[in-house]
This record gives structure tokens, C-alpha cells and sequence, in this order.
């Protein structure tokens, strides 16, 4: 089904009671929660989601072309939207192939509207709601173990992240193996890219996590005291002022700097010597893997959800949850830099198994198990039918009424506008037909090219003016990602050709990098400066064949750069030589992109999709180029007819 990508499939999921698109950007997870489902839409799968927001959270889908979002717009009571949901929200239901739920708080729901539409259902939960409540909240805790025993009873499949949240499912709800799947959480791209190592600031000793009770903050803040050390807790949470009170008075030097954007976590990360997991209770800890995957020392304590995955004096070291446990390891850790060197190496390995295309692929194989949505033919054709002209004439009333009935006979103006746009067209084909009728052929394909070649570049320029100022193939083609996937936070990025600036930005904000961007043209950094400004992008004017940026880069950026250039080979060593970058991410376009590029060609027309290219590339001259300016190409892909290239200096 989506394993081989022959039809899309719409997943609905169920947002977790209370949460929305603006709250997962405003604690920073929003990039975290949805990197799932982006690689998944590479696969076909596109998603909705049931939010607790409201209009924000519009904004913030528009950025992801796969996400749609639906919430409660006419601002009913909480408990009257809930009852009227599976109506309210009766077109994306109606829609999905499946219903997904995010945790168990509001599975309930998900549940409730995949039984009224008969739709599959997966219960997926990252940690058991009961667990929580049986330490924390006692008072809850017969309600919630129905709940999870309604949901996961009723549930075509169950999904859990670890064995023993599986057994105690199973155990709980006498179910069949076979309907309890354990897909652990994943870990986005950008963690595995931080260099390996012990720490580049070995003092810190840092704790990501919710601040709250069962995170064990205070105890960490004990046994803190009286070492050389800045702890570094990330994270927002009701205990955040007795936290900073208690640091205070054990005379413990504490950064708390809050919620941040997740991408950015890797880079502070690096800077730690140690990193600490220490609660009383946890499901599959996102934190850990996390460290884990970042090459981190680890200390973390022996309980449910941390133990299994540390191997003690292997990937890290386990303590007890009193503050003394904890002082003795973080000494031992703090002590000895080539321990801490092994054990994060180590721990990095382990981590591999929890990346995200691992984990995408058991979820795509956990999709396709499940049945398409079915109802009886009668039943769906009929509810679809009368939902279906209910919304329409909805939307009429709401929208489309004029203010006054127009006179009978007469037409809408945009139906006039359709008719009139037609006969533009048909008028100025009917001339073009004319004029070719007595041509040879080559003459009428010269004139048809040629008449080409004038759209394509109007097509561009209201392309730009559809966008705001901004081409909209940098949104359907989504070609910054190739660039901003490939990056680490903190990484100097020389961006050659940088244009207006906008893939500048988009490597800085949402790959973390430090993006140096040169151009030649005034204009393109004038837009860049006004427009594309961001804290991590610096714009200069300047011909980088004569003038490049002082300094050394990691990483040399030229997207659509190459195909200007006279001598590509040799000012791509010369780069190299003055640079030393560890790599070059290219991008550039292809002859073979379609059968009229030759046939122009062969005409002596105009055959390049910019008069100001010097080349476009064939497999092989490209190939041959990368060769002589001493690049050893280490991944090349062909998308939207364009070569894309990540190429490592000889």
C-alpha cells in the first residue's frame, strides 16, 4: 500500500487532549513531533491532524504542504465540541484511511470517530497514562485504567514503544500478541551530526526534561553541590522557581534557558561533558535516545524506561535516585574524559537502532496491515452524498451569496471571467495556427519554441509575484531540504550565490547553521538584508571568483551556482585550496531534462533554461567535472530534472 508508494493514504491523527501545533512550537517540539510524518509524506502518506488550537495553528500547517490541521472553529464548550466532533469534523473522517491517537489522553475521542465512520484506529501511546497517575495523581487512577482498557480493547491495533509498556497492555487487557506492536520514538536526523567527543565545554553537565516532579531535579541539585560543575537543566515546568531556589542555596551554578527550538538541542548537547536522566519513572525517555544518539556520557537511574537502556559501564552508568547515587557518578564521569569518550561512542552505536528512517519504516509497515476504510456501499455513498451537498450549500451561504441576486439570464463575473479567459485563448491559438499553416516544419517548431521560451520566463516572473516576492519552486519542489537536512547546528555554511537569501535562511533556521551568503548582484542582497535577515546569516556583496570570504567553512553551498561559471574545475579547487570545507553540497540542472531541450538545440534556439548558463549537465560531464576540481562524489540523486550532489574533497 504506501511501502510502495502506488496511492496516497490519508492519516488522521488525534492530537493529545489539550495540545496544538502552537503549543509543540511555543515548548520547541513542534519540528521534533512532526519529523515523523514528513518522512513519511515522502512515502505518500499525507496527514490531518485534530488540534486543540485555534487559528495559529492554520499558519503553522500552511509551512508543511503534506499537514492539514482542523480544530475547533466556532469556539463551542469543550464538552459540547467533544460530543459533536465525529460531525463537526465529518469531511477529514470521512477522508482518513485511518485514525490514529497521539497519546492516550483524547485516544478516547479518536476512538469515538473511528467507530461512528468504521474506520481503523491505531491506539498509540508513549508511556501509560495509569503509570503516571498511580505515582502523581491516585485519585485518577480508576478512571484512566478503563480508559486505556476501552481503548486499547476496541482498537484495531495497539502501538506502544517499549516490551514493558507491550506486556503490561497485554497483561492488562488480555488481548492477542498480535495486536500490541512495540515502534519505539525515534530520533531526528540532526542529533546523529554532532562530532563525537567529550564534551567541548567539560564542566556542564546538563538535563532535558519536563520540570516537574517526576523528573528527580532536586536530588540532581543536591548531589550538584560542592562540585566544579554548571548545571544546565532545558526545559519549562511548575517546579522551575524551587528549582532555581534550591540551586541557590546548595551553591549549585544552574542555566536554566527554557524551552528552546528542538534543532537547536544538539548544539548544546555537544558542549556537555555529561548528560543526566535521573527520574523516578519513565515510559521511553525522547531525552535519553537523544543524548545517546549525540555521543553523550549518560548517567541515568534504575527504573522503568531508563534501565533497559543503559548497559551499565557500556553505553553509560546507572545510579539510585538519591542525590548521593547520583554525586557518584557524575564524579566518576567528570573524572575520566576517555570514559566519558567510550561510553558515548558506544552509546551512539546503540542509538542507531531508534533513527528515524528505522522507525518510519515500521511504521509504514504497521500502516499497511491495516484495511482501507470500508462501509457498506449504501451507507457510504449516502452519508457522503449528504454531507457532501450540506457543506456545499454551507459554503454558499457563508461565501459565495452575492449581496444581491443577480438578474435572471445574466452571468457571475467569474463565470465571465472563464468564458473570456477561453476565448483569449482560443482566438490567439486560432492566429498561431494561421501563421504556421504554410511553414516547414523547423520553421513552425522555431516559432512555437520560440513563443515558449517568452511564457516560461512570464510563468517565472508571476510566479514570483504569486509567492510575494519569492519563486514558488522553492515551495513546491521543497529543494532547501536536500541542503538543510544534510547540516548540524553550529556548522559554518558558505553559501555562494546566495541570491535572495532565502535558502540562507532556511539553513540557519531550521538547520542551525552559521550561513555566510555572498552575491553579486546588489539587488539580491539588498532583498536578503531586508527580507531574509536572521542572527545566524551574514550577507556580503562580492564576486566570489575573485573575493572569497576570509575563513574556513565546513561546508561549501553552490544551488545553481556551477552552470554560471566559465571554469567551473578550477574555481572550484581554488575554493577548496582556500576554504579546506569538509564537503560541498551542489545543485545543478540537467540537459537531459527533457525531449525538447536537444531538439532546441538542434534548431539553434535558445536551449537553456537561462541564457546566462555557461552549461547544463549531462551525467557524464558532470561526473568528469567533479573529477577534475578534485570532489569524490559520496551521494548524487537526480529530482525535478536537477542533479544534486554532496561531494567530499579528494
Amino acid at each position: 500500500m504506501i511501502v510502495n508508494n502506488q496511492s496516497s493514504v490519508n492519516l488522521l491523527l488525534f492530537m493529545t487532549r489539550g495540545m496544538s501545533l502552537a503549543a509543540w512550537k511555543r515548548n520547541g517540539s513542534l519540528t521534533r513531533e512532526l519529523a515523523l510524518y514528513e518522512r513519511l509524506a515522502e512515502r505518500g502518506l499525507r496527514t490531518s491532524v485534530i488540534s486543540w488550537g485555534g487559528k495559529e495553528d492554520i499558519a503553522i500547517a500552511a509551512a508543511f504542504p503534506w499537514l492539514s490541521v482542523y480544530f475547533n472553529t466556532r469556539g463551542l464548550a469543550r464538552e459540547r465540541y467533544e460530543r459533536l466532533l465525529p460531525l463537526i469534523h465529518a469531511l477529514p473522517l470521512l477522508r482518513a484511511d485511518i485514525i490514529k491517537s497521539n497519546q492516550i489522553n483524547g485516544a478516547d475521542l479518536a476512538l469515538r470517530c473511528a467507530r461512528f465512520w468504521k474506520k481503523p484506529f491505531i491506539a498509540r501511546c508513549g508511556y501509560l497514562w495509569s503509570n503516571i497517575c498511580a505515582q502523581q495523581h491516585p485519585e485518577l487512577l480508576a478512571g484512566v485504567q478503563a480508559l486505556e482498557k476501552e481503548v486499547f480493547t476496541h482498537a484495531s491495533l495497539c502501538v506502544v514503544t517499549t516490551e514493558a509498556i507491550r506486556d503490561a497492555v497485554l497483561r492488562a487487557c488480555k488481548l492477542p500478541v498480535e495486536q500490541v506492536t512495540c515502534v519505539p520514538n525515534y530520533v531526528p536526523d540532526y542529533f546523529y551530526r554532532v562530532p563525537p567527543g567529550d564534551g567541548a565545554k567539560p564542566s556542564i553537565v546538563t538535563a532535558v526534561g519536563r520540570l516537574s516532579p517526576e523528573k528527580n531535579l532536586f536530588a540532581l541539585i543536591d548531589a550538584c553541590a560542592g562540585l566544579d560543575l554548571t548545571l544546565r537543566l532545558m526545559g519549562e515546568g511548575e517546579q522551575r522557581a524551587e528549582l532555581a531556589a534550591r540551586a541557590v542555596a546548595r551553591g549549585v551554578r544552574l542555566e536554566m534557558p527554557g524551552n528552546m527550538p528542538h534543532q537547536d538541542l544538539p548544539r548544546l548537547l555537544a558542549e556537555s561533558a555529561v548528560c543526566v536522566l535521573v527520574s523516578l519513572f519513565e515510559g521511553h525517555p525522547k531525552a535519553l535516545i537523544e543524548y545517546m544518539a549525540c555521543g553523550r556520557a549518560v548517567l541515568g537511574t534504575k527504573v522503568e524506561g531508563i534501565a533497559p537502556l543503559i548497559r551499565d559501564g557500556e553505553n553509560g552508568l546507572l545510579c539510585a535516585t538519591d542525590a548521593a547515587s547520583i554525586r557518584q557518578g557524575l564524579q566518576r564521569l567528570l573524572a575520566d574524559a576517555s570514559l566519558r569518550r567510550r561510553l558515548g561512542q558506544q552509546a551512539r552505536e546503540d542509538a542507531r537502532r531508534f533513527s528515524l528512517e528505522r522507525i518510519a519504516e515500521q511504521e509504514l509497515d504497521l500502516y499497511g496491515k491495516l484495511p482501507r476504510s470500508s462501509f457498506s456501499a449504501s451507507l457510504g455513498q449516502g452519508i457522503r452524498h449528504c454531507l457532501g451537498a450540506a457543506f456545499r450549500a454551507a459554503r454558499h451561504r457563508r461565501i459565495r451569496r452575492p449581496t444581491k441576486p443577480p438578474p435572471p439570464g445574466t452571468s457571475s463575473s467569474a463565470e465571465v471571467s472563464v468564458r473570456s479567459r477561453e476565448a483569449f485563448v482560443e482566438k490567439t491559438l486560432a492566429g498561431i495556427q494561421d501563421w504556421l499553416a504554410d511553414k516547414s516544419p523547423a520553421d513552425a517548431l522555431r516559432l512555437l519554441f520560440t513563443l515558449d521560451q517568452r511564457l516560461y520566463a512570464l510563468q517565472g516572473a508571476r510566479a514570483v509575484a504569486y509567492d510575494n516576492g519569492v519563486h514558488t519552486k522553492h515551495r513546491h519542489t521543497r529543494y532547501h531540504d536536500f541542503f538543510v537536512k544534510r547540516l548540524h547546528p553550529g556548522e559554518r555554511v558558505l553559501d555562494i550565490g546566495c541570491g535572495n537569501g532565502f535558502l540562507a535562511w532556511d539553513m540557519a533556521e531550521k538547520g542551525g547553521a552559521l550561513v555566510t551568503g555572498i552575491d553579486l548582484a546588489p539587488e539580491n542582497i539588498r532583498i536578503a538584508r531586508e527580507r531574509f535577515s536572521h542572527p545566524r546569516v551574514t550577507h556580503i556583496r562580492g564576486d566570489a571568483l575573485r573575493d572569497l570570504p576570509e575563513g574556513e567553512y565546513e561546508t561549501v553551498v553552490l544551488s545553481n551556482v556551477l552552470e554560471h561559471l566559465p571554469e567551473c574545475a578550477a574555481f572550484l579547487r581554488k575554493a577548496l585550496a582556500a576554504l579546506r570545507p569538509a564537503r560541498c553540497l551542489i545543485r545543478v540542472p540537467l540537459f537531459e531534462r527533457d525531449w525538447r531541450v536537444p531538439l532546441k538545440k538542434e534548431l539553434g534556439l535558445e536551449w537553456r533554461l537561462d541564457a546566462t548558463h555557461e552549461t547544463e549537465y549531462t551525467l557524464e560531464s558532470f561526473a568528469e567535472e567533479m573529477d577534475a576540481a578534485g570532489l569524490a562524489v559520496i551521494h548524487q540523486e537526480i529530482r525535478w530534472s536537477e542533479i544534486w550532489c554532496e561531494a567530499c574533497p579528494r
